[in-house]
């Protein structure tokens, strides 16, 4: 508050008074008390928590407080804790009775609880989550290099999720709750910042994250800083992985196998591997907490974790039998907006090309929202698939055995198809994503005949 806690008529405050000031609300990192709110509400970032000044013992008794800051709701909860029981959800705009002249507010895991009270119901909400009744900034007056009260992140640092009771933190396609949500992560979860911050509409922070199996945008306010996971020292031999990429599987027993969301039991179920059906190892083994042994699979639908000891080796289905290249190509994508043509450019970006004296676009740009299949124009066998440093990020390259071949650049994630494989046209081969050197979610589709870029426009 800034005053001193001499009185002016030179006696001593009274120890209601003193432990409210002691109480005052400092500006905790928001990034530990943003994530209080139900699932699906996303605070405004550049609020600060909750504050009171008072010249009096007396002053404390009457005082109102507005919920704020959520789009959802806010949580009032039984206790000053993120595990107490909901007693209701209030929406943005609630005049609630500040209880500070019956308790104190509370500090829980560096998160400052407030006594309030809603018709006639007890109970504690995060202070960020409250604004003074007149309307009045709660916020500090002093310069704050990190205006949103967000943990500030350079690419290539390690995060974690934060969330309220336990919940997962949506990814999105884009920087804003209006883009398609193409994933999410557990509360705790570790993720690596790959690029940010970049802000929305509203002027809060988002960072472009991955955890390896989901990419795409988190709220800066739902991230806190992280270590790099650390490999575990009973982390199984390699002798107990028995399956490569690229194997086909079946269950061993003969009953249905879980495919889960990730790697462990207690992950949501997406589907199941058919008891007298076979699928294929597309990612590297994983293991959980326990040690035991998972293999991303995909059935051609889903795509997911399943764990290796229900597993057996299985000869490939004959359906998967490949027709080869046919000659024609198709679009990268069944759905598309086309955004950048071939040849030369505007764009001080794109690479300058001495001969033609200008900056050149070496094939064509189509875009589609983040984690739309991405599909092989032509069928043929995989020769890339994996991290270009060259801008492209993740990205595949088939050869179609007939002097042309095909580039798919700035997918989401690893691609789902492995060097060597044999692909029809058509075929899933990765998702649209914005790795690399990008702007946003898109395919960078290019079309080489005798190792030299063509205009794909010319055979698609």
């Amino acid at each position: 508050m800034g005053r001193s806690t001499a009185r002016t008529d030179g006696s001593q405050p009274s120890r209601a008074l003193v432990q409210l000031w002691r109480a005052r609300v400092l500006t905790v990192a928001a990034v530990l008390t943003l994530l209080l709110s139900p699932i699906g509400a996303i605070a405004r970032a550049d609020a600060q928590d909750f504050d009171v000044s008072v010249e009096s013992v007396e002053e404390l008794s009457g005082l109102t407080a507005v919920v704020a800051h959520s789009d959802d709701g806010v949580n009032l909860r039984a206790d000053p804790s993120q595990d107490a029981d909901i007693l209701d959800t209030l929406p943005d705009g609630t005049e609630v009775d500040l209880r500070i002249d019956q308790a104190d507010t509370v500090v829980e895991d560096d998160i400052r609880w407030w006594p309030v009270s809603y018709n006639k119901q007890d109970g504690w909400i995060a202070g960020f989550y409250l604004d003074n009744a007149d309307g009045s900034s709660t916020s500090d007056d002093g310069d704050d290099d990190n205006a949103s009260g967000s943990a500030s992140f350079a690419s290539g640092e390690y995060a974690a999720a934060r969330t309220d009771d336990g919940t997962s933190l949506n990814i999105r396609s884009g920087a804003g709750t209006d883009f398609e949500r193409v994933g999410s992560v557990a509360d705790g979860d570790v993720v690596q910042v790959m690029d940010g911050p970049e802000a929305d509409d509203d002027g809060d922070d988002w960072y472009l994250i991955t955890d390896g199996d989901v990419t795409g945008y988190a709220f800066a306010g739902y991230l806190v800083t992280a270590s790099q996971p650390a490999t575990p020292d009973d982390e199984p031999d390699q002798q107990d992985v028995v399956f490569d990429v690229g194997d086909y599987v079946a269950s061993a027993d003969g009953n249905e196998v879980n495919i889960r969301y990730r790697g462990f039991v207690g992950s949501d179920v997406l589907g199941t591997i058919p008891g007298d059906g076979a699928i294929q190892i597309v990612g590297k083994a994983t293991f959980d907490d326990e040690g035991k042994t998972w293999y991303k699979v995909d059935s051609g639908d889903i795509r997911g974790f399943a764990l290796g000891d229900l597993l057996e080796a299985s000869d490939a289905p004959a359906a998967v039998d490949p027709s080869g290249p046919t000659g024609n190509f198709i679009y990268p994508l069944a759905n598309y907006v086309f955004t950048q043509s071939y040849g030369c450019t505007g764009f001080s970006f794109e690479p300058y090309d001495s001969n033609l004296g200008c900056n050149f676009h070496n094939g064509i740009d189509v875009a589609a929202a983040a984690y739309t299949p991405v599909l092989a124009s032509d069928g043929g066998t995989v020769v890339a698939a994996g991290w270009c440093d060259c801008g492209l990020g993740y990205y595949v390259e088939i050869d179609h055995g007939n002097g042309f071949s095909t580039n798919y650049g700035h997918m989401a994630e690893q691609p789902y198809v492995f060097v060597g494989q044999e692909v029809d046209q058509g075929d899933q081969i990765g998702p649209v994503g914005s790795t690399g050197l990008s702007i946003g979610p898109h395919v960078h589709f290019m079309l080489k005949l005798n190792g030299a870029t063509v205009n794909p426009l010319d055979y698609l």
